[in-house]
């Protein structure tokens, strides 16, 4: 089914299916947008998933991320600490990497070392070592001692 049609029919739906149909909206737009980079497509997938009744850490996140792209801050923040308390162990890991992203994106390179420093502790991952690597360069503009720790870090995965 088309997303057109599928808007269409949400006001006809029961709670757990209209909670379904959003998600899969908000996740459409979502990716949409991180293909086309159009500030519209993003704010519908927000309007989608602000809909959901039932949010779980997917929804939380992905809406976390969403306020990150278009640069708003304090509700990405808000979001993705009020998704701590819905995630599970399983989940953390995506929520702490979204969290240290937007972090980094919100210009709190500080706060993102934290979050990335302890998840590169916990679980080697490409993603997590690019995004340190991200970090630590932002902060060696105040203190070029991040590059080399991201150079060791980086040396360190490659040889385990």
């Amino acid at each position: 089914m088309n997303p057109s049609e599928l808007e269409a029919r949400i006001p006809k739906l029961k709670a757990k299916e209209r909670d379904v149909a959003l998600r899969e909206l908000g996740y459409y737009y979502l990716q949409l947008y991180l293909k086309e980079r159009k500030d519209e497509l993003i704010r519908k997938s927000i309007s989608f998933y602000s809909q959901v009744i039932k949010k779980d850490c997917v929804v939380l996140n992905n809406l976390g991320l969403c306020y990150m792209y278009l640069g708003n801050c304090e509700d990405s923040m808000e979001v993705f600490n009020s998704a701590r308390e819905v995630c599970k162990n399983e989940d953390e890991y995506m929520l702490d990497f979204n969290y240290s992203l937007a972090l980094l994106n919100c210009n709190r390179p500080s706060e993102a070392y934290i979050v990335i420093k302890s998840l590169l502790k916990q679980k080697k991952d490409p993603h997590f070592i690019r995004l340190f690597g991200r970090v630590c360069l932002s902060l060696s503009k105040r203190d070029l001692s991040y590059v080399m720790e991201q150079f060791l870090s980086l040396r360190v995965w490659i040889s385990q």
